[in-house]
């Protein structure tokens, strides 16, 4: 059976002996090399590639002919064929037995029968082997020696890639091959993004891009579950590969697929742990600082990580002996003359000790961790406000409310004028949709702070436009924008004025505003969805606001209740 290269084609199928398409004409052998066997994933018209398993008849200068990967660009998008380019190059580029190799002439256009435009594809050595999402699915879990083993073959694939000045951006079980031999490769470069200076200074914001691309000079290539919030917001970096690593072996350790994985409070961090017990710590330490939500805590090159691979297996080991009953026993009982010596020396210092270790324990995420050091730090010494302080933001991020208020308010007892704890305060009670308290307590902020606190103001005037009050809110978000303190806030404060003017039915006032919103945070979810309402009011084009406003999340109660307005209205 050969294939028809046309995607346009109603009958792409024909006998193996046919030179062209007996359906639409186009010739079956491209190239004069190249014959179509058989696709390797199914046809979807939403992804615009198509992958088939081929025969080259002839080969190329370097690589000879035999079973290959043909992949099919059926767009010409100029994105779409740039990123195209970018991945043949990297894999002329890198010479590894586990990443794909392409030659000089392994990118070519190809024009099918009765076609307004050429198809682009590249040509790439097939590797035999399956995919590690189909290997868990038949095996189950991987033990801890073979996920050490995964991770070093990995990363050594990985250093190949990053050292040449390229990082991969789609990294996931279906796309990392165990090939017959037993070790790994690393395929499907169609995400592939090169680190130059001038990407760097995109990301900064400091790129001069003019024309069409000032609104799209970076392609965001994202896979959920496995892409790293940066990289979800277009901002990825060669350490977004590192937590997609991290999450492929969250999958692979648990045998588990990634939505079947609680997350905690915030659900931004996956509790894994209970679901793999055979992993020990250090092992599991290194998986969670791969997949850490900010990309400077997570290791700075894969030679840092190559490095730590080589010492994980000795830190195991370790840890297995400080498990051991003899090394705890001991353990327990310099603890015991430990804590003795700090009591004797004073129990501030003990209190100190324990401040100390809540605070390593943030560092750490180890939330719960520190929120039982900081009260044990206060137990020791109740007049310190530093740990009320902490304990109570601590809470208030676990969503322990009642905790984090009383905290907040002893906090405040002993400095009562402190506008910081006011607007903590206020923001708990903001959450949990009191607005009457939330209120309260963000006025204290703004008296206290004599007015200069404008995140207090701006969140003031949005409560009066929930309570039905836009026109209070105008007048005095207007003065407020003289004196925002930091661009983010100066985005709310244009979002939360474009809202009063929507509600006050002046829906020109109401875009102009939520633009100057838009440019300065434009991934902002309540900010494009009252921009869809102000535009659909006005007759002005608002889909790509709405998409925006469906795709991107947020945490405010009146966002979830556009966004359903808008699904009733789809409906």
């Amino acid at each position: 059976m050969s294939f028809c290269i046309s995607p346009w084609c109603s009958q792409r199928k024909n006998p193996d002996e046919a030179e062209i398409c007996q359906s639409c004409g186009t010739p079956l052998l491209i190239n004069d090399r190249i014959r179509l066997l058989r696709p390797l994933r199914e046809f979807v018209d939403l992804i615009p590639s198509e992958v088939f398993e081929v025969e080259d008849l002839n080969g190329s200068y370097a690589i000879p002919p035999g079973r290959k990967v043909l992949k099919i660009l059926r767009t010409v998008d100029a994105k779409r064929v740039e990123m195209l380019e970018r991945e043949i190059r990297v894999l002329q580029m890198l010479n590894h037995p586990g990443i794909p190799k392409a030659d000089l002439d392994d990118f070519f256009e190809v024009q099918p029968n009765n076609s307004g435009f050429p198809l682009y594809c590249i040509l790439m050595t097939k590797l035999e082997g399956q995919d590690l999402d189909k290997w868990i699915q038949e095996n189950g879990r991987i033990s801890q020696e073979k996920a050490l083993d995964w991770l070093k073959q990995l990363f050594e694939l990985l250093h190949e890639v990053h050292d040449c000045g390229f990082f991969h951006r789609d990294i996931k079980p279906s796309n990392i091959l165990l090939k017959d031999d037993g070790t790994l490769a690393l395929i499907d470069f169609g995400g592939v993004r090169e680190v130059t200076e001038t990407y760097l200074a995109k990301l900064s914001g400091t790129g001069e891009p003019t024309g069409f691309d000032k609104e799209h000079e970076i392609t965001i290539v994202r896979t959920p579950m496995f892409s790293p919030p940066e990289q979800v917001n277009g901002r990825a970096i060669p350490q977004s590969d590192f937590y997609a690593v991290g999450r492929t072996f969250v999958t692979l350790v648990t045998g588990l697929d990634l939505f079947d994985i609680p997350l905690d409070g915030d659900n931004k961090k996956l509790l894994w742990r209970g679901k793999a017990p055979h992993i020990d710590p250090p092992l599991a330490d290194f998986i969670d600082k791969l997949m850490a939500l900010s990309p400077k805590k997570r290791p700075k090159t894969t030679g840092d990580i190559l490095d730590e691979l080589d010492q994980l297996p000795k830190r195991i080991k370790w840890y297995r002996r400080v498990k051991s009953v003899p090394f705890r026993l001991s353990a327990v009982v310099l603890t015991l003359l430990f804590v003795i010596g700090l009591i004797q020396g004073g129990r501030i210092g003990l209190s100190r000790y324990f401040f100390r270790m809540a605070g390593e324990n943030e560092g750490e995420e180890k939330l719960e961790s520190a929120q039982e050091n900081y009260e044990r730090a206060i137990w020791l010494d109740p007049g310190d406000y530093a740990a009320y302080n902490n304990l109570a933001a601590v809470c208030q991020i676990l969503k322990k409310y009642p905790c984090a208020i009383e905290n907040y308010k002893k906090a405040l007892e002993l400095k009562p004028n402190n506008e910081v704890v006011f607007y903590n305060i206020a923001s708990i009670y903001d959450d949990a949709q009191d607005i009457t308290e939330a209120h309260f307590y963000y006025q204290k902020s703004i008296e206290v702070s004599q007015g200069k606190f404008v995140a207090a103001i701006n969140n003031v005037a949005r409560l009066d436009i929930l309570n039905d009050n836009p026109q209070k809110a105008v007048k005095s978000i207007l003065p407020a924008l003289k004196k925002a303190e930091n661009i983010q806030t100066e985005a709310s404060l244009y979002k939360n004025l474009g809202w009063a003017y929507f509600q006050l039915e002046q829906y020109k006032k109401a875009v102009l505003n939520l633009e100057k919103s838009m440019k300065i945070e434009e991934n902002e979810a309540s900010t494009q969805c009252l921009l869809a309402k102000a535009k659909n009011q006005l007759n002005l084009p608002y889909k790509s606001n709405l998409q925006l406003c469906l795709f991107l999340s947020s945490e405010l109660p009146e966002v979830w209740t556009w966004k359903q307005e808008f699904v009733d209205r789809l409906e």
